[in-house]
C-alpha cells in the first residue's frame, strides 16, 4: 500500500467517523427540540420507563470513566476527553431523575414540564458535545481509527504480499515446465538405403 493510499484511507475514516458524531448530533437536536416544545408527549408511564434507562446509562457512564481511568489498555484506545465530556450528562440525569421522581410525588403538572424541559437539556447538550467530538476527532485522529487503519494496511500487505509469491511461484513453476518439457519435433528416422 503506497503512501498515498494511506493517507486517502486515514481521510476517509476521518471524515466517516466525524460525519457520524455530526448524525448522532442531529438526532439529539431533533429529539430536543420535540421533546422540549412538547411533540413527543410527557406521560408519567413514559418518563418512568426513561428516568430508570437513563439512570441505568448514567450508572454506566460513569463506571466506565473510572474503567479508563483505571486501565490503561482501556485508556490507550479510548480518549480520556470523550469521557470527561459525557460525565457531567450522567451526573446531570442521576441528580434530575431522583428531583423527576421526588417531585411527581408532590406536583404531577408541575413534574411533567420540570421533566420534560430538563430532558430537552440533556439532548441539547449531548448534541453539542458529539458536534464538538466531531470536530475534534477530525483534527486528533481517535486511537480506535488508528488501529482499525493499521489493522487494514497489515491486511493490504499481506494480500500483496500473497500475491507476490503467488505470481513468483506461478512464473517459476512456468520456467521449470518449459526446462522439463520435451520438444514437439519427434526424432526424424534415417531412410533405409
Amino acid at each position: 500500500m503506497t503512501e498515498q493510499e494511506k493517507a486517502e484511507l486515514l481521510k476517509k475514516s476521518k471524515l466517516i467517523y466525524s460525519g457520524e458524531l455530526l448524525v448522532f448530533s442531529v438526532i439529539f437536536l431533533v429529539f430536543g427540540f420535540l421533546k422540549f416544545f412538547g411533540v413527543i408527549p410527557t406521560d408519567i408511564l413514559r418518563t418512568t420507563i426513561i428516568a430508570f434507562i437513563t439512570i441505568l446509562g448514567s450508572t454506566w457512564i460513569i463506571v466506565d470513566f473510572i474503567w479508563t481511568l483505571v486501565s490503561k489498555k482501556r485508556r490507550a484506545k479510548n480518549p480520556l476527553i470523550d469521557k470527561i465530556l459525557v460525565l457531567p450528562v450522567a451526573f446531570y440525569v442521576i441528580t434530575f431523575d431522583t428531583l423527576a421522581f421526588v417531585n411527581w410525588m408532590d406536583r404531577l403538572e408541575w413534574g411533567l414540564d420540570f421533566y420534560r424541559i430538563g430532558f430537552s437539556v440533556i439532548l441539547f447538550y449531548a448534541a453539542a458535545v458529539f458536534i464538538f467530538l466531531a470536530i475534534y476527532h477530525f483534527f486528533v485522529i481517535h486511537p480506535q481509527i488508528l488501529e482499525s487503519i493499521n489493522d487494514a494496511i497489515r491486511e493490504a500487505e499481506e494480500q500483496e504480499r500473497l500475491e507476490q509469491e503467488a505470481k513468483e511461484k506461478a512464473e517459476l513453476e512456468a520456467k521449470e515446465q518449459e526446462n522439463i518439457e520435451p520438444s514437439n519435433e519427434e526424432p526424424q528416422e534415417k531412410p533405409e538405403e
